[in-house]
């Protein structure tokens, strides 16, 4: 699952409780936050939920244009946040009963170097993303081989089923599963559903290894293919790739500076002072999460 949507006649503040009791029964143990923003897209105002800084999605609302329907997502971040997908849904399905599914995305990761950007433009050629009726659907190449290519099958306008095979390694410029994978390697393959031509089933997160299956052939292949698991990473592991990373540029940009600063300065709070007074935190790690994290999550991600 790498985004869920969802739409309900229900309240905001019904649909906001309803996400924080799902997060709740689903184990996570950091309260959620919310902050009104500016409305978009048709809304008067969108509610944005976070933990810690790190952004999982919003609810909107409001606005003459929206019949009355609000909104609930889950971008990617928030995806990665849910450690039971099945009874996850599950839950906020009988809390409400006039759910529509706006959009989901549902991936396959491959880490070991046997998905790749020629092998899933191959299987284009030779009708592996080929309908069971009507034209082979349009393709589109993105991107550049330093830093992660994107294939595309299919019109995100207009269809229903929508494809992005891409480099998801390169792209991050790092690997969230620590030591011993490689970020080349890392493969994702995507399927975005949208009810363009009718409603997406409501079973779609239940059985969603069936209707990744069935938006390509090429895809069922990924499918038998796989263990069929979620990998078991902790999705603070995450955050604590981003926090490596940042200490990582941190010490090849400023390390040796650092190392003759802290002699003058003649302790490391004082020259963290130094550095730091008056300075804006960055919103790239807060938006990560990671003020979540305290020394004792880095130890066990090795950071």
């Amino acid at each position: 699952m790498d985004w869920y949507q969802f739409r309900s006649r229900q309240s905001h503040e019904e649909l906001r409780n309803l996400i924080a009791e799902a997060f709740i029964e689903d184990g996570l143990a950091c309260p959620l936050e919310w902050a009104r923003e500016a409305g978009r897209g048709g809304f008067a105002c969108w509610d944005v939920c976070s933990m810690g800084g790190r952004r999982l999605g919003h609810v909107a609302w409001g606005g003459g244009s929206v019949a009355g329907w609000a909104h609930v997502t889950l971008t990617g971040q928030g995806c990665g946040m849910v450690g039971d997908w099945t009874a996850f849904d599950a839950y906020i399905r009988r809390q409400v009963s006039d759910l529509q599914f706006r959009r989901v995305d549902l991936a396959i990761d491959t880490l070991d170097g046997s998905v790749t950007y020629e092998g899933t433009e191959a299987a284009w050629e030779v009708g592996g993303f080929d309908p069971v009726r009507g034209p082979r659907p349009r393709r589109d190449r993105k991107g550049y081989p330093e830093n992660g290519r994107t294939f595309e099958v299919g019109s995100r306008k207009d269809s229903d089923r929508f494809h992005r095979g891409y480099e998801k390694g390169l792209q991050m410029g790092f690997h969230p599963w620590g030591e011993g994978f490689e970020p080349r390697l890392w493969f994702r393959n995507e399927v975005e559903m949208k009810p363009a031509n009718g409603p997406i089933s409501l079973d779609v997160v239940a059985e969603r290894e069936a209707f990744f299956a069935g938006a390509a052939p090429y895809l069922a292949q990924l499918v038998a293919c796989s263990d069929g698991r979620r990998s078991p990473r902790d999705p603070l592991g995450d955050i604590a790739a981003e926090v490596s990373e940042a200490v990582r540029h941190l010490r090849r940009s400023a390390g040796p500076s650092l190392h003759v600063l802290l002699s003058v300065y003649g302790s490391p709070q004082a020259l963290i002072d130094a550095l730091t007074s008056g300075v804006t935190p960055s919103a790239r790690l807060l938006e990560a999460g990671a003020a979540i994290l305290d020394r004792a999550d880095l130890a066990r991600f090795g950071v």
